[in-house]
């Protein structure tokens, strides 16, 4: 920022203070608070999708031979239908932008799937997984020092 001494450039201090920053790589909490928002939203379809998933999972159980020794006292949607919404929310999962690299791990090992029978093509999920490459180099995560077991614990 350049120095600004005169009474009139206040206008133009409060615009360079205002500005955001130059470089968003060495902003460690700008980074961390882009990152937070996106693991808001990541979070939120995650639980959805493990919901359905559950779901899903139980329906199963119950529909097979075994079911005789379980009492369902309550109704029960259809099993085509949590597994349409369960498809639906693993897509949106995939769309969903990552976070961490974990997250980018998890939509990369689930491309590498062969049944794949999602309302999304692969050139979209691909499309998704190299945006959140872009995002997650453009906003690293700090790494801590290395304390060699001296540090607390």
């Amino acid at each position: 920022m350049e120095k600004l001494t005169r009474r009139g450039d206040i206008g133009k201090f409060i615009e360079a203070l205002m500005a955001p920053p130059v470089d968003a790589g060495t902003n460690t909490a700008f980074n961390a608070e882009m990152r937070k928002g996106r693991m808001e939203v990541w979070m939120r379809v995650w639980c959805k999708r493990e919901f359905y998933r559950a779901l899903f999972g139980a329906l199963l159980y119950t529909s097979r031979s075994h079911a005789n020794r379980v009492e369902v006292t309550f109704a029960l949607p259809p099993l085509d239908q949590v597994e349409r919404l369960y498809k639906e929310a693993f897509a949106e999962q995939l769309l969903t932008p990552a976070p961490s690299k974990d997250a980018l791990a998890w939509k990369l090992r689930y491309m590498k799937t062969t049944g794949w029978g999602l309302r999304i093509t692969r050139e979209e999920a691909k499309a998704a997984i190299a945006a959140d490459e872009e995002f997650l180099a453009a906003h690293p995560v700090r790494r801590r020092k290395a304390t060699g077991g001296k540090g607390r614990v």
